[in-house]
């Protein structure tokens, strides 16, 4: 179930991305997660643009486990846990990437 949330979250956040900053934010990754981030990704399809709601509802269809938590609460823990890989400037050029909804929700961290 971690995989597949971390999957879940990975993705739909890599899809958000210029080819340049994911390449960016994955070269600060470990190994096992940045082999993660990288599956099945088509970079001529990024980046995609969405908002917090849309975000949200994009991890929920790929993470199809039920949990005692809400998906907002699952998506911080990793977002939180992936944070403490990556340099406070890397943070700050992933967040000025994304629409600003999503981006203040990912400032929390």
């Amino acid at each position: 179930m971690s995989y597949a949330v971390l999957r879940a979250v990975l993705h739909a956040l890599r899809d958000r991305l210029t080819v340049q900053e994911a390449a960016d934010l994955a070269a600060q990754l470990p190994l096992l997660v940045k082999g993660i981030f990288y599956d099945g990704w088509d970079p001529s399809n990024v980046p995609k643009k969405i908002h917090e709601d849309e975000f949200i509802a994009e991890i929920r269809k790929n993470f199809t486990f039920s949990i005692d938590r809400s998906i907002n609460e699952v998506i911080i823990v990793v977002l939180s846990d992936l944070r403490k890989h990556i340099s406070e400037g890397e943070l700050e050029d992933v967040l000025s990437a994304l629409p600003k909804d999503l981006s203040s929700m990912l400032k929390q961290l």
